[in-house]
């Protein structure tokens, strides 16, 4: 059904063409009419070709803004998710810190209570040692000596409770030594 001789459309074309050269000739207001005709189609061909070619355009320029603002949501993705890793890594920094903190806290406080203790035993030691000292002198009955003795222990304590806070002044400075390192580490 498709299938056309070629012989019958060259037929029809010069029949057509030569339909038109008569018209021609007869008539010259038809001819520039149809020469208005011919322009007005390659000039609406033109239009046509010049709306397809804006309309590609704008469809490239709109492909691109896509392209454009997915890239930049991917990126404003990745940016949140880099933020989100940082905050719980410092959250768990913090934590580490705090229970480095409170570590270190609970070691000072044994050192100390340790350090007491010690200091408690060494008390009662030389209290037991004392009286000791004292009951023997009790039995010699030199009351002047006793007094001597006497004294030189009150002395001897009160140098020892000197002693004691030297100690403890120490201690502190040694813990607050430690505190200020681990600052500076940080």
């Amino acid at each position: 059904m498709n299938d056309v001789n070629p012989s019958n459309e060259n037929q029809a074309e010069n029949k057509s063409e030569m339909k038109q050269e008569e018209t021609n000739e007869e008539n010259p207001s038809q001819k520039i009419s149809i020469q208005m005709k011919k322009i007005s189609l390659k000039q609406t061909v033109k239009k046509k070709n010049f709306l397809t070619m804006s309309l590609i355009n704008q469809a490239n320029q709109m492909i691109k803004k896509m392209k454009k603002n997915l890239f930049q949501n991917k990126k404003h993705q990745m940016k949140k998710k880099l933020n989100l890793k940082k905050k719980k890594m410092n959250k768990i920094n913090l934590n580490k810190m705090k229970t480095k903190k409170n570590h270190q806290n609970k070691m000072n406080k044994n050192q100390k209570h340790q350090m007491k203790k010690k200091i408690q035993k060494t008390m009662l030691l030389n209290l037991m040692n004392n009286v000791q000292m004292i009951r023997s002198l009790m039995k010699i009955n030199d009351k002047k000596f006793l007094i001597l003795f006497l004294k030189k222990k009150i002395m001897n304590s009160n140098s020892k409770k000197k002693k004691k806070q030297k100690m403890k002044k120490l201690l502190n400075q040694k813990i607050q030594l430690k505190n200020k390192k681990i600052i500076m580490i940080r």
